[in-house]
């Protein structure tokens, strides 16, 4: 994860890569980047522009774009904890692994988004972080995502942390054949330069 702030915006890029093997056989890889720009307009108020892209072929897609934004408003204060709340457009467009007739997921969606991130201070060392996103099919009520993902990060020094994540993922109209859930809970070292 890079970021890169200035007075009146920030901007983020991330990626992610995982690759999962268990006696040989490759159980999922995923490849994720994200950059996403924040404007402020006040000290609580916030628009965003956010892309990406995404690749799981264990999920059923061999790519999927997303580029939207949308609007930010924050509460509370950095010594304390914070939480966002966001509303915003996304425009989808997948290109699913097994293009079978009638597959829905394959080609563009227009998904309405609704979410929040929480920030909480729970000692001067640890910190919680955890984000709701929901994303709901402007064209079909069955699809909608849910994702939440939650961090407990403890402070070693001030170039390292500790972190604990836990990510949920629910798809409500899943590719053919593939599963509607997914969980993951992760342990890391992060450095901050």
């Amino acid at each position: 994860e890079l970021i890169r702030k200035t007075k009146l915006n920030a901007m983020t890029f991330d990626g992610r890569y995982y690759n999962f093997r268990s006696k040989g056989t490759k159980l999922d890889e995923n490849f994720y980047f994200s950059l996403i720009n924040i404007f402020e307009l006040s000290k609580k108020n916030h628009l965003y522009a956010k892309g990406s892209f995404f690749r799981n072929v264990f999920q059923g897609f061999d790519r999927q774009w997303k580029i939207g934004g949308g609007y930010l408003r924050t509460i509370g204060d950095k010594k304390h904890g914070t939480l966002s709340l966001r509303v915003g457009y996304q425009l989808r467009e997948s290109d699913v692994t097994q293009k079978s007739v009638g597959e829905y997921n394959q080609g563009y969606h227009n998904f309405s988004l609704i979410g929040f991130m929480l920030r909480m201070v729970l000692a001067e060392n640890i910190t919680l972080i955890s984000k709701f996103d929901y994303e709901h099919d402007m064209n079909l009520n069955q699809n909608f995502n849910v994702e939440c993902n939650s961090d407990l990060v403890f402070t070693v020094n001030k170039w390292l942390d500790l972190k604990f994540n836990y990510q949920f993922y629910y798809d409500g109209l899943p590719v053919s054949g593939k599963r509607s859930k997914d969980e993951r809970l992760e342990f890391s070292l992060q450095v901050k330069f």
